[in-house]
């Protein structure tokens, strides 16, 4: 009979998941830059938003399942676990974008972009947006990010060097956008203040 070696075993399982990690995190696209904070105990989160409203949501279980057999070598272990760590990403993507959307339909924030330019899109999105101050208090755009498909981005990228080459259309959308950066930061520094009051 072969010996068990738990502590073996535990180390082993531990490098495997350790490259699981690393292959979820390089395949979050979007969220790649988040921040995550496991959960050890618990079956919910509650988010508190600046405005002093929030809500609770149950966490999901995301699991991806892989077969190992005993004849697989290492490139195809490796292998089963990278496809696993890509699975879970994707898993993760699906799930946080679904559950931003449900909350920004929740809060009304969401715009419909059906037949409309993307530069209209954008700066409805921007109207939309509460941005923070930095500490020097200007606008933080640091962690600003704009998710879309592929179909979205190449008529954003035609409709920016459209713009880009028409001088009167270009200082009308930068006029707009300075305009919705303007109460934006207005808008950040009442609720700074009103923290601070609260606070």
């Amino acid at each position: 009979m072969l010996p068990d070696l738990p502590i073996l075993k535990d180390e082993l399982f531990e490098v495997q998941m350790e490259f699981v990690r690393n292959v979820q995190n390089q395949n979050l696209g979007a969220l790649s830059g988040c921040q995550f904070h496991p959960c050890y105990e618990g079956h919910s989160q509650s988010v508190l938003r600046a405005t002093g409203d929030g809500e609770t949501n149950d966490f999901e279980r995301i699991e991806a399942l892989i077969e190992i057999k005993c004849e697989d070598d290492l490139e195809i272990v490796f292998a089963k676990l990278s496809q696993m760590g890509t699975d879970i990403a994707a898993k993760m993507q699906a799930n946080s974008f679904r559950m931003i959307d449900d909350t920004l339909s929740k809060l009304g924030r969401t715009i419909d972009g059906k037949g409309k330019p993307w530069t209209e899109q954008y700066l409805e999105m921007m109207s939309n947006v509460m941005i923070p101050l930095n500490e020097a208090g200007e606008l933080d755009l640091s962690g600003m990010r704009i998710v879309a498909g592929p179909t979205l981005l190449a008529q954003a990228d035609r409709e920016m060097e459209e713009l880009e080459a028409d001088p009167i259309k270009k200082k009308a959308f930068y006029d707009r956008f300075n305009a919705i950066l303007a109460q934006k930061k207005e808008e950040a520094r009442a609720l700074e203040a009103n923290r601070k009051l609260v606070g």
